[in-house]
Parts: structure tokens; C-alpha cells; sequence
């Protein structure tokens, strides 16, 4: 039988005995962190998030489980338990794209109008601009990873420091250097407007 069988797994994860529950929401966990992964951007969310995602996905599950709103069949658990995890990923990007939205298109010279799409406000805006600097032709290495992980991933200099072998001021100085780059670049700033606004 199939480590991940769904009905084996509710069987576990629904039981009264501590060690089975044990067992079956950490084989959950396994099956759940690909799911969770596929959802979640692997050059934006670190092995941790995912992790992090998933833990909070076998939280509510359990949860759901306990107050007898889990799948009305066992063999549909493995597609709920999925659904439940889908949803708690959308929800962190959703979040994740409300909280950097203003500072990192501000940040790099893009200015709001109200033509723009509702979608920006979706996950959907982190891709659009993390592959707009990835792909930037005149910004190094150094200066790619600084802006994403400043305006992206919200890292502080000290973190950006030590990931990059560098000083908090020389951060600080790649990436004043890298916005400059970015701002003089009329090219590059309306390619990104246009990815923004309506037709």
C-alpha cells in the first residue's frame, strides 16, 4: 500500500492513539511539502517557509479534524488536506505581496496610477518584479541579490550582510548604487510600468 494512501493517512491522523497521529500527520507533512513548494516561488520562499507554510496547513487540519469538519470520505482526505495547504500558501503571498508592494515599487521609480491592475496586489507582482531585476543586463550578481532580498524578501542590511560576505555599509552602497542603475534606465522602468498597467 502506498505510503501516501489517503485513507491509511485519515485513518492515522483521525485516531485517538497519540503515536498513530504522530505518525500520520508527520507522513501528511511529507506529502504535503511539494504542494506547498509548487505554490510557493523557489527564488522568493526559502526550504523554512515552505516548511513554515506546511506546519500551519497541519495545524488547521488538525484543528478541522477535531471539530468534525474534516472530508466527508477518507478517500478524499489527501485532496483536502492538499486544498487546505493550497489556500495557506495563497494566503502568504497574498500577505507577502500586500506588505512590499508600495516600498519596493516606489523604491525603484515605478510610481502607482490608478490604471493599474488589481493584480498587483496578488503574488503575481512579486514574480513580475523579482524576474524584471534578475533579467536587468546592467546590474551584477551582488546587486541582484541585494535589491530582491532589500525590497522582496525584507531582509535588513546585517542579514544581507552576512549572506554576501560583505559589510552593512558596503550593503548599503550596492544598493544605492544598484537603484541608480535601475532609475536611469528609462527603458527598464516603462517595460516595467507597462507589465502594471492596463491595455
Amino acid at each position: 500500500m502506498s505510503r501516501y494512501d489517503s485513507e491509511t493517512l485519515y485513518r492515522l491522523c483521525a485516531s485517538m492513539d497519540p503515536a498513530e497521529v504522530e505518525q500520520g500527520f508527520q507522513q501528511l507533512g511529507d506529502y504535503l511539502m511539494p504542494v506547498a513548494r509548487g505554490r510557493l516561488n523557489n527564488n522568493l520562499y526559502s526550504d523554512q517557509d515552505v516548511l513554515d507554510c506546511v506546519q500551519e496547513s497541519i495545524v488547521a487540519i488538525w484543528k478541522l479534524l477535531g471539530n468534525g469538519k474534516g472530508p466527508s470520505k477518507s478517500k478524499a482526505f489527501l485532496a483536502f488536506a492538499r486544498t487546505v495547504t493550497v489556500r495557506k500558501c495563497i494566503d502568504q503571498t497574498r500577505y507577502d505581496s500586500r506588505k512590499i508592494r508600495s516600498s519596493s515599487i516606489d523604491s525603484i521609480g515605478v510610481h502607482e496610477t490608478p490604471t493599474y491592475k488589481s493584480t498587483l496586489m496578488k503574488d503575481e507582482s512579486l514574480h513580475i518584479l523579482m524576474e524584471a531585476i534578475q533579467n536587468h543586463a546592467g546590474l551584477s550578481k551582488k546587486d541582484k541579490s541585494v535589491l530582491i532580498g532589500s525590497y522582496l524578501l525584507e531582509k535588513n542590511d546585517i542579514e544581507l550582510a552576512r549572506e554576501l560576505n560583505a559589510t552593512a555599509p558596503n550593503i548599503r552602497l550596492i544598493r544605492s548604487r544598484a537603484l541608480t542603475k535601475i532609475r536611469n534606465d528609462y527603458a527598464f522602468t516603462k517595460n516595467l510600468q507597462n507589465d502594471f498597467m492596463e491595455d
